[in-house]
């Protein structure tokens, strides 16, 4: 059982430069563990990438729809006040963002049972199933990174003064 935060589910989703090694930590243990935000957040990821790229918006339709499907897979940690509490010790002692202290409450609040949903009973639908029978498909990545990322690099390539040539003398 792992526990992901938002950065590490990106790039099961998206594709990345971590997305195959996101895949192959899902392949190797399937047992996802969330904060129940991480779900605000990927969603807001991936309208946000939708907004830099309208032209992909079929593709992430179905990247929305794969994310909402593999929700329902995991395990969700739902205890907002011991999360709370646990990142409220955090930011003191360390210099993190909020929501980056939530998702390390929610990794460290998962160890107390009463944190991370429960699984349904036994006579509970099959559909809503707290785990799969077998391990999740990881997605396959389906959209590159958006133009908007790439051009400052690709502008700054543009604008670099040409290196002189071995022997060339430098004015």
């Amino acid at each position: 059982m792992r526990f992901w935060d938002t950065s590490a589910l990106v790039p099961l989703f998206i594709a990345e430069r971590e997305s195959g090694a996101a895949v192959k930590r899902l392949r190797e243990d399937p047992e996802v563990v969330v904060w129940t935000l991480a779900r605000l957040e990927l969603l807001a990821a991936l309208a946000r990438r939708g907004r830099e790229e309208p032209t992909a918006a079929r593709q992430l339709a179905l990247v929305r729809r794969h994310f909402l499907e593999a929700w329902e897979r995991w395990s969700e940690v739902t205890a907002a006040d011991i999360v709370r509490r646990h990142a409220e010790r955090i930011v003191g002692t360390h210099s993190l963002r909020a929501s980056d202290a939530l998702h390390i409450g929610a990794a460290l609040g998962n160890s107390s049972p009463s944190t991370a949903a429960k699984p349904p009973p036994p006579n509970a639908k099959a559909s809503t199933s707290w785990a799969p029978t077998k391990p999740p498909r990881p997605p396959t990545p389906t959209l590159t990174p958006s133009r908007q990322a790439r051009q400052p690099a690709e502008d700054a390539k543009r604008d670099e003064p040409a290196r002189p040539r071995r022997g060339e003398r430098v004015p």
